[in-house]
């Protein structure tokens, strides 16, 4: 019987691609991380999707507001639509190609 393909979809923040702050850590975050928070104009760190214990199936680092607007709801909208979706880095080079 096969298995369906239910991944989970994780994110976290960076300021300098050395320490990433996950969702917990940003649930409860301490008083400097909210003032390091509140100074930075765009926001980066990663977009994980991942589909077991072993990992993340697909780590996206790059401006988190871009890689959210465009993996998250234009790359759904493409795929379920049947047509494959390009993903282009807002910040790094590189892009991914989503077919459905």
């Amino acid at each position: 019987m096969a298995r369906e393909f239910q991944p989970s979809v994780r994110y976290s923040i960076t300021f300098d691609y050395i320490k990433y702050y996950n969702e917990k850590e940003l649930s409860f975050p301490s008083p400097d991380l909210v003032e390091r928070l509140h100074k930075k104009k765009d926001l980066e760190g990663a977009v994980d999707i991942v589909y077991n214990s072993e990992g993340a199936l697909l780590h996206v680092y790059d401006d988190l507001l871009a890689t959210i607007q465009n993996l998250c709801f234009r790359c759904v909208i493409s795929i379920t639509a049947g047509q494959p979706f390009q993903f282009d880095h807002f910040t790094h080079r590189g892009s991914i190609i989503f077919t459905p």
